[in-house]
């Protein structure tokens, strides 16, 4: 998976060549891609799940095949920069405004506060 500054991101598929080909564009970004995650297959999300950060300070959830959000989670009021995905179905967003969230079924349930 990859994101970028064309406002996409995109799921590659390895070959047996040593070379990837291109499985899926992900779109709805109105700016910058600035991170990228995959998250395993649930029991809510069969086919897994793909969660990008976008310079607009949202983050949006794509099925793998599906090139449109599925849903779009705010509470950054700036870019989001990082994604990390945690245990027990929660993941962690970092962004240019100081703090990072915890998510859970699609809800931030903690902001961490604290760096300048």
């Amino acid at each position: 998976i990859s994101a970028s500054r064309d406002k996409t991101a995109r799921l590659w598929t390895p070959m047996d060549d040593n070379t990837y080909s291109l499985r899926k564009t992900f779109k709805g970004h109105p700016k910058y891609v600035s991170c990228i995650i995959s998250m395993a297959p649930t029991e809510e999300y069969p086919s897994g799940l793909i969660l990008t950060g976008g310079q607009d300070g949202k983050i949006r959830g794509y099925l793998p095949d599906v090139e449109e959000p599925l849903f779009l989670l705010e509470g950054h009021s700036e870019n989001v920069t990082s994604l990390y995905h945690s245990k027990f179905g929660t993941f962690i967003s970092g962004s240019w405004d100081k703090t990072a969230k915890v998510w859970f079924n699609r809800k931030c349930m903690m902001t961490l506060t604290g760096h300048d």
